[in-house]
């Protein structure tokens, strides 16, 4: 009778010892790890230092900033206007600096929120400069009623991506201030 009822477990030995084959058989099987990603032969591991990659991408906004200078330069802008600005022409002047600055931020707003995943992929996809951004710069600066409406336009874009970073601040910061701009 002992016979009869270890018959049942010996179909189990069999698995049993199958499946404790295909673990030793496993366990001598190398993993399939992918080989590392060659460097491309333009960089070398110096140019991959975080170090130098970082004082190398700053770089680029001096350089940046300097040939603006260049820009100015040629252009004459950089030389002082011959005839004296009016009050009005230089509230202007200084109106429109700041609107270009106030857009330069946005875009970088723009940019860093997408790349953060903080705007929605369709926030993103909206986004477009205007058509004044790329516009030939003139001497004298832009009406008051023209620079109204571009500094409309920049609020409007701020607005709908200031929102999550804001929110995100305030949480993270414990500041209910963090955002406030009088």
């Amino acid at each position: 009778m002992k016979e009869k009822s270890l018959q049942p477990f010996g179909a189990y030995k069999s698995l049993g010892l199958l499946m404790i084959s295909a673990l030793v058989l496993s366990a001598c099987i190398a993993p399939q790890v992918p080989p590392p990603t060659p460097l491309p032969p333009a960089y070398t591991e110096e140019q991959l230092d975080p170090f130098v990659l970082q004082i190398e991408a700053g770089r680029w906004s001096v350089l940046a900033d300097r040939a603006l200078e260049g820009v100015n330069l040629v252009t004459g802008r950089a030389k002082p206007a011959p005839i004296p600005l009016s009050e009005d022409a230089l509230a202007r002047l200084d109106i429109n600096a700041s609107i270009n600055q106030s857009l330069l931020s946005l875009i970088t707003l723009v940019s860093a929120s997408c790349e953060a995943g903080i705007a929605s992929a369709e926030q993103c996809a909206a986004f477009a400069l205007p058509d004044w951004f790329a516009a030939p710069q003139s001497d004298t600066p832009p009406d008051l009623f023209t620079l109204r409406q571009r500094s409309d336009w920049i609020g409007e874009q701020t607005f709908a991506f200031t929102d999550a970073p804001c929110a995100l601040g305030r949480e993270i910061s414990e500041d209910y201030l963090f955002c406030s701009v009088e």
